[in-house]
């Protein structure tokens, strides 16, 4: 609790504005003079800057009365006030005289000389209680309750000239038959009424009806109420003060349940209760104030006070509380108050004496309290009140855990709290769960069409069209046409035209006669025997002679080396056709060395022939590298074609610098890890959530494992690098968040702690039994009881079994024991517990060295590095009819010893329920033939051991 202001030297009752501005209305309760004399009070308007680093506030605005203030009101009077009139409402003032006087704020402020509006005189004691009624359309109506008994309420709709009413007129006879001390509108209905009096009973008026609604009476006391106030949000719930000193209670009731018997009592003050308010801001809470020199702040949840504001006054019963402060020597002026005005007539006893309480209607927080030494304080209960009201608790509130998991609550459902799900990335979610369902009908073709027909780019396109490729029964063909290479299309372009179709007919009557047939016929024949048309032989008569010479007696060398000299290329290759093997093979060098350097595409033949494509690649145009690689695909052997293909990357992305087109190149030759370095390339170029989605479909399709296709596609990535695990473990993590725990579960395989802790809280995200999920790692158990692990440690003799303690009792000096967990205890010294058996789901460390033959599935997985290539046929024995994709080896590391500080169990299976399949994972399986680049029809045989992922190799 804070003091925000003080108002020094002044004893008052207080009013708030009921509007938005902080300011308090207060009436002077004692008179202006010395001693016996009376020379009236004041009313004084303060406007209170509770930004001001100022402790005091001086008034704004004073007026002069002629009698004291007992109680006092303010209206705002909403829908009446103007900017001219009225714009701050009503204040009333109850007087000692019974009079009711009424001001005009607004003038008080502006010091207009006019500013009483005027005075209503009803009463014959003093106005006790006094009150206008909050509700907007009512609030011109001031309810007031005197010493005389009587109840009025007085009507404002004209200020100058107000009206009077009973709440009961005649013949209704119903009245209090004791002083009235406080009056209170009801929160909820308007024209319902609370007077308290000091006989006990507290009457509920109905003014529409004009009788007492109920009457309330605590049938086990007759103690006098000294006031009285209303839920402010349930208009059926009322508390009342007693102000007898043998009782001081706080009784709340309900209307819908008893009159005679409290709903709850409060008990904390030792003496009677002077005022109580309850708190608009949080109906929990209800501040009170009594003769003990006690302010109470009430919790109504739980009836108890949780706050006391300090006062610094002596306590209650003490020599100088009893004497109120007349010490020897002290006089009458002492008592009363001639000499020590600081206190209020009541000496030192009076300090943090309060007799009221009010809080601000606009000001969360604020309380307002009076007190016998003359002073009036701002309290602020936002700190130090014990518990948390209701203008600093959460409306609603929300909190995310792992997995996606939602907490969510709101102040509209009580006591609930609502557990669900938030998907922040809902497109990641989608594009997860097709690629998983893809991954679970081994449908990669379809996956893949599906990719091409939605690639946002054309490298993408073709990226996923060769991806498509290794599972077509028919890879080289499929490639052709992907290069735009169709066998059938090309066929059909060269082939013959088909014969005319003959029609039989009747032969026509020619009337040509034979002369003119004959001449016909001699043009014809001179015109065909024309030596002009004939080709031109490149052989003079005389090296034709030399030729024919070299024929005669069989020598076809010589033969060939006289075309060369002359040039005539086709006869020597006709002639070396008939001079053996070796002959022909030279000769057709020697043919292809003079032609190719007028005919480059003599080039391309003799690679063909001559089965040199390794020379090809070499000396290829790489802006025609898709044809070099269509000549790869129909021409080359299936040992020989992934070297090909990889050398013709290597070109390409060396000297070219397309790694475009050199990462297709790698795919023909399903080298894995290049492939998956140009990916990565091109994903960190963005690195966005949707670039990294599209990353883990191409490695993870392209590096699944042929020889088993019914093993996770996601089992074979840990031999790829530790930067392709750490960006699968990148995007675990996002799955993760997003709520996809089995997919994010597949994905997370590092070795570092980060990825463990990771994996270990998917494994308990994912389970429906906490402690029923193996860590992913050892784990040292520091708490005192052992249930996490189900395994009692081992007692040394005569020691007590875990968590048993010994003490001694310090009255009878006899040894009890105690549970550290449970906290039972017992004479008896506990018994020591049976043998430990093996805990079903205690971790097994023997499991690791007993299994040397299966790895570490979080091994640091190691990089890959390509051999140096060679052109050379691999042997028969070892050529396969494809490059097969198996899974990447990893090493086999050191068992991990146990650090847990306890007795071992006997290795015993794993409970079948215990999910061992949700890690990754990295064995290798025996590698099989698979589909692919395959054509059976050309031999192709599989890539050289430095190109496959096989287990021989790991193994070696």
């Amino acid at each position: 609790m804070t003091v925000l202001k003080t108002v020094e030297d002044v004893g008052a009752t207080l009013a708030w504005y009921p509007g938005a501005k902080p300011m308090v209305a207060l009436g002077t309760t004692e008179a202006s003079g010395a001693g016996f004399d009376d020379y009236g009070a004041r009313l004084e308007l303060h406007a209170l800057d509770l930004t001001d680093e100022s402790a005091t506030s001086k008034p704004a605005a004073v007026a002069k009365t002629s009698s004291r203030f007992v109680s006092l009101a303010w209206s705002a009077l909403p829908g009446k006030a103007s900017a001219d009139a009225l714009s701050l409402g009503l204040v009333a003032g109850g007087m000692s005289d019974g009079s009711v006087d009424v001001w005009d704020a607004a003038k008080m402020v502006a010091g207009h000389p006019q500013a009483h509006v005027s005075r209503v005189q009803r009463h014959s004691g003093p106005v006790n209680g006094l009150q206008f009624n909050p509700h907007a359309a009512s609030a011109h109506l001031l309810a007031s309750g005197g010493a005389d008994k009587e109840v009025f309420v007085a009507s404002l709709e004209r200020p100058e000239a107000p009206t009077v009413f009973v709440p009961a007129p005649p013949p209704n006879a119903a009245k209090h038959s004791a002083e009235v001390t406080r009056v209170a509108w009801n929160s909820q209905v308007s024209h319902i009424l609370a007077t308290a009096s000091q006989s006990g009973a507290t009457i509920v008026w109905d003014l529409r009806q004009k009788k007492p609604w109920c009457e309330l009476r605590d049938a086990a006391s007759r103690s006098p109420v000294s006031d009285v106030a209303w839920n402010p949000l349930e208009g059926l719930h009322l508390a009342t003060a007693s102000g007898d000193d043998g009782n001081p209670v706080v009784r709340l009731w309900d209307l819908r349940s008893s009159t005679t018997m409290p709903l709850g009592t409060l008990r904390g003050h030792t003496q009677g209760i002077l005022s109580i308010d309850w708190c608009p801001d949080d109906t929990a809470l209800l501040a009170s104030c009594a003769r003990d020199n006690k302010t109470l702040l009430w919790d109504l949840s739980t009836q108890q006070a949780v706050y006391e504001l300090p006062g610094g006054g002596a306590e209650p019963g003490s020599p100088q509380a009893t004497n109120f402060g007349a010490a020897s020597g002290s006089g009458a002026s002492d008592l009363f108050g001639g000499s020590a005005p600081g206190n209020g007539g009541f000496g030192k006893a009076a300090a943090g004496r309060r007799y009221q309480v009010a809080w601000s209607p606009s000001q969360q927080g604020v309380l307002a309290t009076c007190a016998f030494d003359r002073s009036v304080q701002i309290h602020s209960i936002s700190s130090g009140s014990g518990t948390a009201p209701k203008w600093l608790r959460r409306p609603s509130g929300v909190a995310f855990g792992f997995g996606g998991r939602l907490a969510s609550f709101s102040s509209k459902a009580k006591a609930q709290v609502k557990l669900g799900r938030h998907v922040e990335d809902r497109s990641l979610v989608n594009a997860s769960r097709a690629f998983e369902a893809a991954l679970a009908s081994q449908d990669y073709a379809a996956f893949c069409d599906a990719k091409v027909a939605t690639a946002k780019t054309s490298a993408d396109k073709r990226t996923w069209t060769f991806m498509a490729l290794i599972f077509e029964p028919n890879a080289r063909e499929k490639l052709l046409e992907c290069l735009g290479y169709d066998a059938q299309k090309i066929a059909a372009q060269f082939a013959p035209p088909p014969p005319p179709a003959s029609t039989p007919s009747s032969p026509a009557v020619d009337d040509t006669s034979a002369e003119d047939v004959f001449a016909t016929r001699t043009q014809s024949l001179s015109i065909s025997s024309d030596r002009s048309i004939e080709e031109k032989s490149p052989l003079t008569p005389a090296a034709e002679a030399d030729v024919k010479r070299a024929l005669l007696v069989g020598n076809f060398d010589a033969a060939v080396e006289g075309c060369f000299k002359n040039g005539a290329l086709a006869d020597a290759l006709l002639l070396a056709s008939c001079g053996g093997a070796e002959l022909w093979e030279k000769t057709r060098a020697r043919y292809f060395e003079k032609a190719a350097r007028k005919r480059p595409f003599l080039g391309v033949v003799r690679a063909i022939i001559t089965n040199e494509l390794d020379q090809l690649v070499q000396t290829a145009d790489l802006n025609k590298w898709e044809e070099t690689l269509a000549i790869l695909s129909t021409y080359g052997k299936s040992e020989e074609f992934p070297q090909l293909c990889e050398a013709l990357g290597q070109r390409l992305e060396n000297e070219k610098r397309d790694q475009t087109a050199a990462s297709l190149c790698y795919m023909c030759a399903v080298n894995v890890a290049k492939t998956v370095s140009f990916w990565i390339s091109d994903y960190k170029k963005n690195e966005t959530t949707a670039d990294l989605q599209d990353l883990v479909e191409k490695v993870t399709v392209f590096a699944r494992d042929d020889s088993n296709p019914n093993q996770d596609p996601t089992q074979a990535l840990g031999a790829l690098g530790p930067e392709v695990v750490d960006l699968f473990t990148q995007y675990s993590e996002k799955l993760a968040a997003e709520g996809e725990i089995a997919a994010a579960t597949k994905y997370c395989g590092a070795q570092d702690d980060a990825s463990r802790l990771l994996l270990d809280r998917l494994h308990r995200a994912a389970s429906n039994a906490y402690d029923h999920v193996q860590p992913s790692f050892a784990v040292t158990d520091v708490r005192p009881s052992s249930a996490i692990t189900g395994i009692v440690p081992t007692q040394p003799d005569g020691a007590l079994p875990h968590p048993w303690q010994a003490h001694a009792d310090p009255s009878s000096g006899r040894t009890y024991y105690a549970n550290a967990d449970t906290g039972e205890t017992r004479w008896d010294p506990p018994p020591q517990p049976m043998a430990a058996a093996p805990a079903p789901f205690a971790p097994q460390p023997q499991s690791f060295s007993q299994q040397p033959a299966q790895p570490d599935p979080y091994a640091q997985a190691q990089p890959f590095s390509p051999q140096p290539q060679a052109f050379s046929p691999q042997p028969a024995a070892a050529a396969v009819p494809m490059p097969v994709r198996t899974a990447p080896v990893q090493p086999t590391p050191a068992p991990a010893p146990m650090p847990m500080p306890i007795t071992q169990a006997p290795s015993v299976p794993m409970p079948t329920h215990v999910r061992q399949n949700s890690v990754p994972n990295l064995a290798p399986p025996a590698p099989v033939t698979s589909q692919g680049f395959d054509q059976p029809s050309q031999s192709f045989s599989a890539a050289p051991p430095q190109q496959q992922y096989s287990s021989a190799g790991a193994g070696a």
